[in-house]
């Protein structure tokens, strides 16, 4: 996968929703290692595999994994799940939870996974989710 074809879901606008929000140009910042995941990770292993993506915003990961034909849920927490993104997870069919890692399971959410990806999100937690890295490891077969 190559920055344009990483680009194509995303409609038009999306990234500068991102950077008016955040105020730098995510895509930019992130393109590239995506593309180094999706060919050293997510091609040869992830392909076709149900994925939960932890910490899913803004999508560009969700996107790779379902150009893959891999089913994607991504629990993001409520604080980062705008509407623009929102949308796009609509319209690239992939469910996008509502739950603060930091409180433990999801409530009413039982699925079982191939692999769990936590890309980057321990960067943005105020501490160790083990409550819900516990149940975590119960629904994945891989983290």
């Amino acid at each position: 996968m190559n920055r344009d074809e990483l680009a194509k879901p995303f409609p038009a606008g999306y990234w500068g929703n991102w950077e008016a929000e955040f105020g730098h140009n995510f895509f930019d910042a992130h393109a590239d290692r995506t593309c180094e995941y999706d060919k050293h990770f997510i091609e040869p292993e992830l392909s076709g595999k149900s994925v939960l993506e932890i910490g899913g915003f803004p999508g560009l990961l969700a996107s790779v994994y379902i150009a893959r034909g891999c089913k994607v849920v991504a629990i993001d927490s409520p604080n980062y799940r705008p509407e623009y993104y929102l949308k796009f997870a609509e319209s690239q069919l992939f469910q996008s939870i509502s739950h603060d890692i930091n409180y433990g399971a999801p409530p009413d959410f039982d699925e079982h996974f191939d692999v769990a990806v936590m890309s980057d999100v321990l960067l943005h937690n105020a501490g160790f989710p083990s409550e819900f890295m516990k149940w975590t490891i119960k629904h994945c077969d891989k983290i």
